[in-house]
């Protein structure tokens, strides 16, 4: 694109400077093309300089005998970066003889760095089944240092939902998705630019919750109130209907048979979707949906020794985090893109940092190859505690209660990918 702006700005300056005596000067009355000097164009009766390709009824034909100072043609990427420029004003400003327009490349810019910060977002449940938002954008702060907005009741603002019971979280590129539950339906509300959507309905009849971005493609996986596993997918017209997909991911291998599931989330790798699950005795289950068949349901071995409470995945640059909550702490593991695990971590005993209390409830989320995580005790204070690459920052109180009487009982994180 650059040599293209140097051939136009080339061609417009020679042209300023030189003027055939056999054609026509810029801004002179036309009635054709031909009648125009050499790098001017008839544009509404007038020869004029321009920008991109002339309009083919006023082009006029490429004169073998062009003189030495006429610009040579385009090359054939430059022409094909021209034509992807958008029409011009009908009529094109008289301009003096030494004056050039400027060169405005509207086309598409390619893909390229991120030209902007992504956005962190927390969202906590109240004991009163309020909902709250809090934004910073990510690095804005320093590890220990508290939120720099406050915090907004979203559920209020968005409306329609008096209580909620549970929140999952899941961006879209710069677009934020928050999945509620309140009793057992499941609903979601995207934010895109800066207003919320109202609710949209996904299903009833769930037990547990999580949400994915597979392959730009919102999914929530759902557990019923009979333990079953399920997934839907929002498209142009909303959302799915749930597809029990329970025969199709269960263990038949080991006897292990069918497991009642309690909860859920998952993950998108690629064109894979990352499944993981806890059983009524807090198990760990791990199924993974590929494009063409399952990889059914099975218990996650580095985990066996262990019960969990809750569960969490996420993806972090192609490698599959988990963490699990036991009452008393935080486990994290990760399987790296070639199927390893690391073994599952105490990330209280990593960092040299107890909460204290119980754990009430936790979440996992991903930038990039940060992975964060958030810990809700039972004195209703959220913690945080975040890891990059091989570096880990120990837990840290992020948001106290909101009162004695008022705890916060559940919170997730989630992440704009610009």
């Amino acid at each position: 694109m650059l040599r293209c702006i140097f051939v136009l700005s080339l061609t417009a300056l020679l042209g300023a400077c030189h003027h055939n005596q056999e054609g026509r000067a810029e801004g002179a009355a036309c009635e054709d093309t031909s009648q125009c000097v050499g790098h001017l164009a008839c544009v509404s009766h007038r020869c004029a300089s321009f920008a991109g390709n002339p309009p083919e009824s006023d082009a006029a034909p490429p004169s073998p005998d062009a003189s030495p100072d006429q610009a040579p043609p385009l090359a054939p990427d430059a022409a094909s970066a021209l034509d992807t420029a958008p029409d011009l004003a009908p009529s094109a400003p008289d301009l003096a003889p030494d004056q050039a327009p400027a060169i405005t490349d509207a086309g598409l810019p390619p893909r390229g760095e991120p030209a902007e910060l992504p956005l962190q977002y927390t969202f906590l449940v109240t004991a009163d089944g309020h909902l709250l938002q809090n934004v910073n954008v990510l690095g804005s702060r320093l590890p220990g240092e508290g939120f720099t907005r406050a915090l907004t009741d979203i559920g209020a603002a968005i409306g329609g939902i008096p209580r909620i019971d549970e929140v999952e979280a899941q961006a879209i590129g710069l677009e934020m998705n928050v999945m509620a539950r309140a009793g057992s339906d499941a609903s979601v509300a995207s934010r895109r630019g800066g207003a919320w959507s109202r609710w949209s309905k996904v299903a009833s009849g769930v037990r547990a919750m999580g949400l994915a971005n597979l392959e730009g493609t919102l999914v929530a996986c759902l557990v019923d109130e009979n333990g079953r596993l399920k997934l839907s997918s929002r498209t142009g017209e909303g959302w799915s209907e749930p597809r029990d997909l329970t025969g199709e991911v269960s263990a038949v291998e080991g006897g292990e048979g069918v497991p009642v599931l309690t909860k859920v989330d998952c993950a998108g790798l690629g064109r894979d979707l990352e499944v993981v699950a806890l059983d009524g005795e807090g198990h760990l289950w791990h199924a993974t949906r590929k494009p063409a068949e399952w990889v059914r349901l099975h218990r996650v071995a580095g985990a066996s020794n262990l019960t969990f409470r809750s569960v969490s995945a996420s993806n972090a640059v192609g490698a599959l985090h988990i963490l699990g909550a036991t009452p008393t702490t935080q486990y994290h593991a990760a399987r790296s893109g070639t199927g390893e695990w690391t073994t599952f971590d105490d990330l209280e005993r990593q960092g040299a940092i107890d909460p204290g209390g119980t754990v009430v409830a936790g979440s996992q989320a991903s930038c990039f190859s940060e992975v964060w995580w958030t810990q809700v005790t039972s004195t209703g204070t959220m913690w945080i505690s975040f890891k990059l690459r091989d570096v880990l920052i120990p837990f840290w109180s992020e948001q106290p209660a909101p009162s004695l009487t008022n705890p916060y009982v559940g919170a997730v994180m989630a992440f704009t990918q610009p």
